[in-house]
């Protein structure tokens, strides 16, 4: 049956010596089966054939042998080879090339010689940059798909001037186009520079009819090449997407958040292990139920809001409460995300979950806490409200009940002095201005106290004012009481700053007024007011040159009725710095004070 194919082949190509050769081969192998029917039917069908004089000769024979050799032939590269062996061996050339056409260009596939027994693949070099052929006769065949036959080339007078001929002396020179289906799929190019006219015209047939079974084979093996090729891609695309897929299920199956998908009826498709242990499941106990099945009671109206969403293609961020196979409450955090087919119509959908029940716990327990410090804090307000309204009481108490006895103290003194003075010896003057002098002290003390009160109970009312302006106007002050005094005072100007200037009057009042005060006894007073820079932040300070104190009494200076200095040496109260603390710290700073015996000391304070 494949000599009758080969038959047919053949007289379609208009070959009927060849034909009638593969019939009687035909008939041959089906007598040697026994097959006499068969050999009746070939004998009157193609009786034109078997009774034709003209033998086939030993050349179509081997032509046939070796088209069926080729045909069977699928690998280009080995193909290749064959191909070029076999013309090399049985067209009497020395040398043979193949040229394909790639891209609309001549290129060199292949390079075989008489006196080598491999054909070497020349990894498709153009023809132009070979220098393997003459260029003239290659063009001309490609151009016109007409063999060239030269049986003298160097003579030749077309083709004696191309360079490559002049240049090889080239002797038998053949070149025939390889086409299929009308298109030149290639050229074969053979030469012999031995001997002159060795491409006889049996070879020329011989070669021809080669050539067209060579088309058709290299035609295949291209198609077998190409289909290889994309068998090997489509290979490694689905090794990659296995892979990818492993490596996608691994991760989602040792997550420490939860996968879920579910089709496009929100049923469950998917879950992974650590979804299914949240909510007390084992997986296969989930797959296949209605995603609502496991939704809070609660969510439900918003979960079927989500379903629409999704829908519509809007991934989301959530809260979700689930119920666990036990009843509990479970509470996540989701990312739900849509998956469309390729119309983009919906098919479902798969959704992230972390599981955040425990910082739901802590945050209803931190609510509760802050409902329990709020009615806490009432309480205390309440207390403070009524201890207040209790210190208010005992400041009027104070300010009247205890101001009456000293204004009789102090005005039966006075009448004692002015009525009774002359009647008193030395001693009883001292005693009467020793009780003047305490009722005056008592006074002052009850002053201040009443002022410390108002101001730990009183609303600042903060402002941006200038500092040195303030220092400025309560040293002034100072001079004009006392214009004797010779004292330098230094104020840094326009010291800016956001606070109560009623209550920062009182703060510079008593540190100023304390410097005026400690440096009495100096003969070149000098007192000092500024800012300076600690850590970024504005430190204030009040430094004088005066008495000074020892730091190991630092920390008494602000507490009240501390005082480092008798009222023989220094009169005072005890309470102007713990007035100045007590300011300072409803303005969120800081005071804090550094001196030293005879050089003086400094008061620093800073402000929020």
């Amino acid at each position: 049956m494949a000599y009758e194919r080969e038959a047919e082949f053949y007289l379609g190509l208009g070959r009927e010596d060849f034909a009638g050769f593969c019939i009687r081969k035909a008939c041959d192998e089906y007598q040697l089966l026994n097959a006499r029917q068969r050999v009746e039917y070939l004998g009157k069908r193609h009786h034109y054939l078997l009774t034709k004089e003209k033998p086939v000769s030993l050349d179509s024979a081997a032509v046939i042998q070796i088209s069926q050799a080729i045909s069977q032939e699928i690998h280009l590269e080995q193909l290749v080879h064959k191909l070029m062996r076999i013309v090399i061996e049985n067209a009497g050339a020395e040398k043979g090339i193949l040229i394909v056409k790639v891209d609309n260009r001549l290129v060199i596939q292949a390079k075989g010689e008489i006196d080598r027994e491999y054909v070497r693949t020349m990894q498709k070099i153009p023809v132009e940059e070979s220098g393997e052929v003459p260029l003239s006769v290659v063009n001309y065949v490609a151009r016109t798909q007409s063999p060239v036959v030269l049986g003298n080339a160097f003579h030749d007078k077309t083709y004696g001037a191309d360079q490559y001929i002049a240049t090889h002396e080239s002797k038998s020179l053949l070149c025939f186009p390889i086409v299929h289906q009308g298109k030149l799929s290639g050229l074969l190019y053979l030469e012999n520079n031995l001997a002159s006219n060795v491409f006889t015209p049996d070879r020329i047939e011989f070669l021809k009819a080669l050539a067209d079974q060579a088309a058709i084979s290299m035609e295949n093996a291209c198609l077998y090449s190409h289909l290889e090729n994309t068998v090997n891609e489509l290979r490694q695309a689905q090794e990659s997407l296995q892979k990818s897929e492993r490596k996608y299920r691994q991760i989602v199956a040792t997550a420490n958040e939860g996968f879920w998908e579910v089709d496009e009826n929100v049923k469950t498709v998917f879950v992974n292990p650590r979804m299914a242990q949240m909510l007390g499941y084992r997986p296969e106990e989930m797959v296949g139920r209605p995603f609502e099945d496991f939704v809070s009671e609660e969510d439900r109206p918003d979960h079927h809001l989500r379903i629409e969403n999704r829908r519509k293609g809007i991934s989301e961020q959530y809260e979700r409460r689930f119920y666990s196979k036990e009843g509990k409450v479970v509470w996540t955090l989701a990312s739900s995300t849509p998956m469309m087919d390729s119309e983009n119509r919906y098919c479902g959908s798969f959704a992230l979950f972390t599981d955040i029940t425990k910082r739901k716990q802590a945050e209803q327990a931190i609510r509760k806490l802050n409902e329990e410090l709020e009615l806490r804090v009432m309480e205390r307000t309440a207390q403070l409200l009524t201890s207040n309204q209790e210190l208010e009481a005992f400041s009027y108490s104070i300010s009247h009940d205890l101001r009456s006895p000293l204004r009789s103290i102090a005005g039966f003194s006075r009448v004692l002095e002015e009525d009774y003075g002359d009647k008193l010896d030395d001693y009883g003057k001292d005693c009467l201005k020793r009780i003047r002098a305490a009722s005056n002290r008592m006074g002052q003390l009850i002053d201040d106290l009443l002022n410390l009160s108002r101001i730990s109970r009183g609303e600042i009312q903060k402002n941006k004012i200038n500092l040195s302006v303030l220092a400025e106007d309560i040293f002034q002050n100072l001079q004009i009481n006392e214009p004797d005094r010779q004292v330098e005072c230094i104020i840094e100007p326009n010291m800016i700053v956001i606070a109560d200037e009623n209550l920062m009057r009182i703060v510079l009042e008593n540190l100023i007024e304390n410097s005026w005060k400690f440096t009495r006894k100096k003969e070149r007073a000098k007192i000092e007011i500024g800012m300076t820079l600690q850590d970024g932040k504005a430190v204030y300070f009040v430094r004088d040159n005066g008495t000074g104190f020892d730091m190991a009494y630092a920390n008494k200076l602000f507490k009240t009725f501390q005082r480092l200095h008798s009222n023989q040496e220094y009169e005072g109260t005890g309470i102007g710095l713990a007035t100045v603390r007590r300011i300072i710290h409803r303005h969120g700073g800081q005071v804090w004070a550094h001196g030293e015996i005879g050089q003086g000391a400094t008061f620093y304070f800073t402000l929020s």
